[in-house]
């Protein structure tokens, strides 16, 4: 049976991604009914659909016919007119944050970074992962964020630098983005979010 000092814990580890998520601009959240929501939900993850259908494919491409050096220039070279082809047609913008970035456009804003830990946190206590909502007061658009999960193809590029991505490709990669954070990742791991501004 359980005691209730651990039926408290764990009703307040259930709130922390909540408190971690909304921070100040709770208060200040446009309120939308359930009907709204769902459509927001809908269209974002519609968006999100787009984006990572026309950029997985095309990463796949390069790989199956030039392999992981030519994917990585073509990465460096064509992603974010991709994504901005997506947000063109569909009439959202949309891109990717990550707390660990490769490049520095891919930095997160505080209200990402809470996204963010929210993933992370979810993940590290065995919960599943959902899209999530929420009000941006500064320019009074909804924001929809869909976590990135580690794949075994990413680790091509985004693996663990000792022992597991290849001395060539570290130092592709680094030649293309001297500043990079993406690495020693693991299958499974959250590596970042897209982001749609609904």
């Amino acid at each position: 049976m359980m005691c209730l000092r651990s039926i408290r814990t764990q009703i307040a580890l259930l709130w922390v991604p909540f408190l971690l998520f909304c921070g100040s601009s709770c208060s200040n959240k446009q309120v939308v009914s359930e009907a709204e929501r769902k459509a927001l939900m809908d269209r974002g993850a519609e968006v999100v659909g787009s984006a990572q259908t026309e950029l997985g494919s095309a990463l796949q491409q390069q790989l199956k016919d030039s392999g992981v050096l030519h994917a990585i220039a073509y990465c460096n070279e064509h992603a974010a007119g991709i994504t901005a082809g997506v947000s063109e047609r569909s009439g959202h913008k949309v891109y990717r944050r990550s707390l660990k970035y490769r490049n520095p456009l891919n930095k997160p804003s505080d209200i990402e970074k809470n996204a963010l830990k929210v993933f992370e946190y979810a993940l590290e206590h065995e919960q599943p992962l959902h899209p999530l909502l929420q009000w941006n007061e500064a320019d009074s658009s909804f924001l929809y964020f869909a976590p990135i999960v580690v794949q075994p193809m990413c680790l091509n590029c985004h693996g663990t630098r000792d022992n597991g991505l290849a001395q060539e490709t570290f130092e592709r990669i680094i030649s293309l983005y001297p500043k990079d954070k993406a690495f020693n990742y693991e299958a499974g791991q959250l590596r970042g979010m897209w982001v749609v501004e609904l």
